[in-house]
């Protein structure tokens, strides 16, 4: 089933069909969340055009798209779907995300696309992948942070990256935000090429990806790193909770900075060494 649409009456009611691939005519500002539901399959082809929104969320979450636990959203064609909430939770711990897309689902971001969160807060992300996200090709930009990657509901998280480019003053990070340390939920990266750039001033400080426990183990956490570049700053792998601290596997990649293994608070060790020094 195909269809062009050009308001967001037109958007609402095509992502309630089963097995569409939805073409956009024009611009849409969407007021409330677009649901990709359970046992939906969409494709949305953007067609050079955006879907924006901003939202006056007043102090809860929000999102522009949200894809369910067993809905399916591929994104294609040239455009960009850009988002800002006025209302995003600035505390140092959040207890909300302001998305504009959050996937308890399945997600495919093609080449071409570009998510962008213009919202400030450390709970902001262009994407907060909770279910199976592959990016090919796509961009993901955020203020503080564009990609999350979390165990919340889902049992088998799992983030491909096989192009395109993270960026943010830290571009991605991969949480548990369990506190029981006998909880080790299932969590499976594999980045085989594109990029991770902090858009900080440069520096070994910076973490261009990272995971952070709140208590749950991290033994069941597998990072594999096939390809790609990680500029602006550090992958660094196990802070928070230091017990079970993640698989990481490296066969290749651009690393500006030394690949780091935290043990505690305070002491890390060099997993893998820095293989180019400055950013282009």
């Amino acid at each position: 089933i195909y269809t062009v649409v050009d308001s967001i009456d037109e958007l609402k009611e095509a992502v309630t069909v089963n097995g569409i691939t939805i073409k956009l005519g024009d611009d849409i500002n969407v007021e409330e969340t677009l649901v990709i539901g359970d046992y939906k399959e969409i494709i949305l082809d953007l067609n050079g055009h955006t879907i924006f929104s901003d939202v006056s969320n007043n102090d809860k979450a929000a999102s522009i798209i949200t894809v369910d636990p067993y809905g399916k959203l591929t994104i294609t064609g040239k455009g960009m779907i850009s988002f800002f909430a006025d209302d995003p939770d600035l505390r140092e711990t959040p207890s909300y995300a302001t998305n504009a897309i959050t996937c308890e689902g399945t997600l495919i971001i093609k080449e071409g696309v570009t998510v962008k969160n213009n919202s400030e807060g450390g709970a902001s992300y262009a994407v907060d992948a909770k279910g199976k996200f592959t990016l090919d090709g796509g961009t993901l930009i955020g203020d503080r942070c564009a990609l999350r990657i979390a165990k919340y509901n889902q049992d088998d998280v799992q983030f491909t990256m096989n192009s395109g480019l993270v960026q943010a003053k830290t571009p991605a990070w991969i949480q548990l935000p369990g506190s029981s340390a006998s909880a080790a939920p299932k969590i499976t990266v594999t980045i085989n090429g594109g990029t991770f750039q902090s858009t900080k001033d440069t520096s070994a400080d910076n973490d261009v990806l990272y995971t952070y426990s709140f208590g749950n183990s991290h033994a069941n956490t597998k990072i594999t790193i096939n390809g790609g570049s990680f500029l602006g700053g550090t992958v660094s792998i196990g802070s928070g909770y230091y017990v079970d601290v993640p698989t990481l596997t490296i066969t290749g990649g651009t690393f500006e900075y030394d690949v780091l293994q935290w043990n505690t608070d305070y002491i890390s060790t060099v997993f893998y060494s820095a293989n180019q020094q400055t950013t282009p």
